[in-house]
């Protein structure tokens, strides 16, 4: 059985993203906790969350919100994580607007970037260790199917 366009989509999401360079780990809707320690940064996380689905004549379109956290760590993690967004960004544009995602009737749009960071210390002796943070990245995704038949793409 093929994948549903949404899988398509998701799927298309992940290729774009492994080829950023400087990100050593894509991890796409991760169900299991992952251990810090196995975990090569930085690093993304992708959830996709709850789908709507609008019936317009003849054509359905579905419309998720994409959460993408990058994660990086050691003395320029801030830069090192921002200039990550930027290539996120640029490498998902690229693809809407032009590659595999646009072949799909897919539009993303960045919604909103809030960073986050923990400064880690070690116990005891007051000096700072390398710090981990990163970007939370929010996107609102997209794509058209044929009306009742999820498998089947819509174009524009």
């Amino acid at each position: 059985m093929a994948d549903s366009i949404k899988l398509e989509v998701l799927d298309t999401i992940e290729a774009a993203l492994l080829t950023v360079a400087g990100l050593k780990r894509i991890l796409m809707n991760p169900s299991t906790p992952i251990e810090r320690d196995d975990l090569l940064l930085p690093s993304a996380f992708v959830f996709d969350e709850d789908e709507r689905v609008e019936a317009r004549n003849r054509v359905e379109v579905g419309r998720f919100p994409l959460h993408i956290e990058i994660w990086a760590e050691g003395q320029d993690y801030a830069r090192t994580a921002e200039n990550l967004r930027a290539d996120v960004k640029k490498k998902l544009y690229d693809s809407c607007y032009t590659g595999t995602l646009h072949a799909l009737a897919v539009a993303c749009r960045e919604t909103s970037a809030a960073k986050f960071y923990q400064e880690l210390e070690r116990a005891g002796d007051g000096v700072t260790a390398l710090g981990m943070g990163g970007v939370v990245l929010r996107y609102d995704v997209a794509y058209l199917t044929k009306c009742r038949d999820p498998f089947t793409q819509a174009g524009y």
